[in-house]
């Protein structure tokens, strides 16, 4: 892993930068200050400028960001967001926890329909590690622009595929008495797709801003977002009843010990501060050039 992140080195901040931002009329993207819609003005303003600090984790590195005023903060915080996901093994390792939950179910359940999304599944991971490959070189973008607009396609619509495959998965073992085996199955896999979704859905965002397409990046993660969150609530839902269930003692001794060992996991990745920073929109829209529409005269 990565020992080195960036934060915004604030002694080479211009005042006249400081003061844009302080009027509202910059946004900061992946380290860049772009004029934000209605400022008068389009185009990036400024590469802002990083210096290099300890990495020890993600929960020192958000709060480090956040330790500066507003300005340092937000521009901070987009960068070590971009920085952890992209270059430091913490993607690597959701995914590898992710297809380890894979291969368990692929020897254990055989049906069509759960063959099918576990390629899914396995597809998805792939198009992830893609996109981050993409990502850790910025000026690669410009060369690959074919390659990155399909790879964009294909996240978008594995990402809702996967989403709808954790609902009914949800639904399924939430209604009939599935054995303690299966019901581990479902929950370790559920917890490790939702744990991946937020990294996987920032990638999406920051592969649509290298672009300079920041309209559809806005409405990327917005979307990604809602249906992570009915993901989550899906997830909270079917934990509830389980709960309920072990109350009542009309749960399997078996099923609880597989409750009870999850249940700390589930809390912290309904509380993930880092999972909550990087499905966020910034603050504030880029202005773009508008293009006069082409008018066509019928005869």
């Amino acid at each position: 892993m990565e020992q080195k992140i960036f934060v915004i080195d604030e002694e080479r901040l211009t005042k006249d930068f400081i003061e844009a931002y302080d009027a509202g009329k910059v946004t900061i993207r992946d380290g860049v200050g772009y004029w934000a819609k209605g400022s008068g003005n389009t185009g990036i303003i400024k590469h802002l400028p990083f210096k290099e600090a300890p990495y020890e984790g993600v929960k020192e590195a958000l709060k480090q960001a956040q330790l500066t005023n507003a300005l340092t903060a937000a521009a901070s915080t987009s960068v070590i967001l971009g920085a952890i996901v992209v270059q430091t093994r913490y993607l690597a390792s959701k995914l590898e926890t992710l297809q380890e939950q894979v291969d368990v179910i692929a020897q254990d359940q055989h049906s069509a329909n759960i063959v099918f999304y576990l390629e899914k599944v396995t597809s998805y991971a792939g198009l992830i590690a893609s996109a981050r490959t993409l990502l850790i070189d910025r000026d690669v973008i410009g060369e690959c622009l074919d390659v990155a607009s399909s790879l964009l396609a294909s996240l978008l619509i594995q990402r809702n595929q996967i989403l709808s495959f954790v609902d009914n998965l949800l639904s399924y073992a939430g209604g009939i008495e599935v054995s303690p085996r299966y019901y581990n199955l479902v929950v370790n896999f559920v917890q490790a797709i939702l744990d991946v979704v937020p990294s996987a859905a920032h990638l999406e965002f920051l592969l649509s801003d290298r672009m300079g397409r920041f309209g559809l990046s806005e409405v990327l993660l917005r979307e990604a977002r809602e249906g992570y969150e009915r993901g989550l609530l899906a997830y909270k839902s079917f934990l509830v009843e389980s709960k309920n269930s072990i109350i009542k003692g009309s749960f399997l001794l078996e099923r609880k010990q597989v409750f009870d060992d999850i249940e700390e996991q589930a809390l912290l990745l309904f509380n993930s501060e880092m999972n909550a920073a990087l499905m966020r929109l910034p603050e504030g829209k880029v202005a773009v050039e508008t293009k006069p529409h082409e008018i066509l005269l019928f005869g």
